[in-house]
This record gives structure tokens, sequence and C-alpha cells, in this order.
């Protein structure tokens, strides 16, 4: 089951069309809580086909509505359950995805999915990602709040015969994790290693090669997400990457520490207080840059309706937000530009979203940076305040 994320977050937003079912279910990781989550799952598909107006689909759509929620519904491995399961099936399209982060149990049945809620969830939990240096081996992971997910990427490749009948060549593709080879062909060098004796010059070079491979390897998946880097490592090893990295400006924190065995679980133990302390320290100095700096210059906006129309025209540079900051509401259809505020979750224009979650979305669409601060830092801000490009 694929992890949900924004790209497939906005592949979700752009499906228009009657029925669109979205099944969203809290799950549980041990028994015997576990065994009632398929039940629960059946129980929900039950809920939201019965949703479904008929006088909008036919008998044809239901069936295949049904049969789509079914194979996902078998599928599911329970055993390897996370925090929560969205389901989003229509007449074209059936998906499945685990999440990282708590969800509460909803069923909604409308003419496109309900995503605008798991997209302001999902803006607001840090990525980032977490280099575990070790000569055996050196492990890469991508952080999603408190949550860690290895990256395995070494591909083991067959390649034909280069003679007649020849047998077939497999060849390695790096990736993570990844180890310090220490094969050698040098004959003295071969003897110094079945003796134990390490030619200082050699195995110098030699870890100087591994970590550049390691640091090239790590710079492929920074051009996908240039998400902030936790490296954790001997102190050994974090100077001599340090040494040769071209990626300086990505590392946040360097932390001292061997893991090259380590549980996903003890390393998102160690690394998640490092990433909050610094996530606090960097919010803390982008609302002192607003207060020192934007304000003086006349670059800057603040309250929800004047923030908004510099997010949409591309001018927030970053965003200072309150974490628990909501007001309900949603576009104006008619104006792009406007919003319009509700107390309730439906008024007469439609089902409502919290605003703060569409402003933060569209800052990051926008190539803008959005920070979260503690409840009422930004009380003489209205909230929510923005430092503009011009």
């Amino acid at each position: 089951m694929k992890s949900l994320n924004i790209v497939e977050l906005e592949k979700l937003r752009n499906e228009k069309s009657y029925p669109a079912l979205s099944i969203f279910m809290p799950m549980h990781k041990a028994v015997p809580a576990r065994l009632q989550d398929p039940i629960k799952l059946k129980d929900l598909v039950k809920k939201a086909l019965e949703q479904v107006d008929t006088a909008k689909a036919s008998p044809k759509d239901l069936e295949s509505l049904a049969s789509s929620l079914d194979r996902i519904a078998e599928e599911i491995d329970y055993t390897k359950a996370s925090e929560g399961l969205a389901i989003f099936v229509n007449k074209t399209s059936a998906q499945a995805y685990a999440l990282s982060f708590p969800i509460q149990e909803r069923v909604v049945v409308s003419d496109s999915f309900a995503v605008a809620e798991l997209e302001g969830t999902l803006n607001r939990i840090p990525r980032y990602w977490v280099l575990a240096l070790s000569s055996k081996p050196t492990r890469l992971f991508k952080g999603f709040g408190p949550s860690l997910e290895e990256i395995h990427d070494a591909q083991t490749i067959s390649q034909e015969p280069q003679v007649l009948h020849g047998p077939q060549i497999e060849r390695k593709e790096e990736g993570f994790p990844f180890e310090l080879d220490y094969q050698v062909t040098n004959d003295s060098k071969v003897m110094a290693v079945e003796l134990g004796q390490k030619d200082a010059k050699y195995f110098t070079e030699l870890e100087k090669q591994f970590y550049h491979k390691v640091d090239e390897l790590l710079g492929k998946h920074l051009k996908e997400h240039a998400w902030p880097v936790i490296v954790l490592g001997t102190e050994s090893a974090l100077g001599n990457f340090e040494k040769i990295t071209h990626h300086k400006e990505a590392i946040v924190v360097s932390h001292k520490g061997d893991y090259p065995h380590a549980s996903m679980h003890d390393i998102a133990v160690v690394v998640w207080p490092l990433v909050e302390k610094y996530i606090n320290q960097i919010a803390n100095a982008a609302f002192n840059y607003f207060k020192e700096e934007a304000i003086g210059s006349g670059h800057y906006a603040m309250g929800l309706q004047n923030v908004w129309h510099m997010a949409q025209e591309g001018r927030v540079r970053m965003l200072l937000v309150e974490k628990e900051h909501v007001i309900l509401g949603l576009v104006d259809p008619d104006n792009q530009d406007h919003l319009l505020l509700s107390d309730t979750s439906v008024s007469d224009s439609g089902v409502v979203e919290n605003l703060v979650d569409r402003v933060v979305a569209t800052v990051f669409a926008k190539g803008g940076k959005v920070f979260f601060l503690p409840y009422k830092s930004l009380h003489d801000y209205e909230h929510i305040a923005a430092v503009l490009r011009y």
C-alpha cells in the first residue's frame, strides 16, 4: 500500500466525477484491537455505498464501485498497520493509502474526493532526511514527522552474457544501504588486510572514496526532495563526511552516534527531538525577521484575507501561522481572491474547509516557506502573517 504525499493528493484533487467515495479509518498496530480493523472497514464500505445517490449513479456504477472497494479490502495487509487508512474510489480510479498520522473515522460521498483536511495535515508535518553514516552500512531514511521510512534503492541487475550460452552477469546498482567495499588488487595490500595490518594511506583514500559516493547518492535524493538533512555518525565519520560533502547547506544537524543495525524506531527516538529543536529555532528566527526587518521595510502582510491575496499573487516569501489556527470557510467560486467565512461545516456555497490550510498549500505551491508558531505568538498580527518578496 502506497504512502500518501502531496503529489498524490494533487492528482486526487483533480478527479471530478460523481460518485467519489472517500473513506478514512484509524488502524491499530496491536492485537486484539487490530483484529477488528477488517470488520470496521467492511462496515465503512457498506456505509459509503449506501450514501450514493442512485438518482445520479447507475446500477453499473454501483457495481463497479463495490468491486473496486472489495479488491482494495482484500489487498490490505493489516499486520503492517500504519496510523490510518485512506481510500478513494470513483468510476475511473481506486486508490488506498497508508497514513503516518492519526485520522478520524469518516465517510464522504461527493463529486470530488475529500482531500482538503489531509492536505492541511501533510503540509503541517515536517519532512526531512536522516543519513546514518557507517561503513557497514550507511543508511538513508525519509522522515515524516516522528516517523521514519528507510530507503532501499540498491539493486542487482542481471545482464545478458557477453558470449553465446555464457552465464548471466550480475551487476550491483549502487544505492542505500551502502557499504564500504574493501576490495583490493595489490598483493601487498591483500596481505595487509588478511593480517589485520591496515595501511593508513590506503584505507584513508578508500574511506574518502566511500564518503564521496555516499554524498553522490544523497545528492540524487536531494534533487528529488530538497528537505533538510540530519546526519548521524561517530565523531570521526561526521568529520570525514563534512570535509567532502557538497551538501553542507542542506545539513542542519550533525549528531554523534553509530546506528548501522538499529531499528527505525530506535533511530526515530533519537532524531525526532533534534528535528523539533531545529524547527523551533528556524520558526523563531523567521518571526524575529518578520518583526525586525519585514515590518520596517513594509514588505509584510497580516490577517487571513490580506495574506491570501498576497499568496495568490505569489508574493509570499515566508508565511507565519499559529499551529492550531483554524478559520472555517471556502474560496468564493465567483471570485478566487475573496474568502467566504463560515461558522459551520456547510454553507450555502458548499462544503467548507480550514482556510488557513488553503493559504499554507498555496504558499508552498508558489515556492514560499511556512513556519508554524505556538498558540498566541501572533496575537498582535491577527494570528497569520507573511514576509513578502516585494
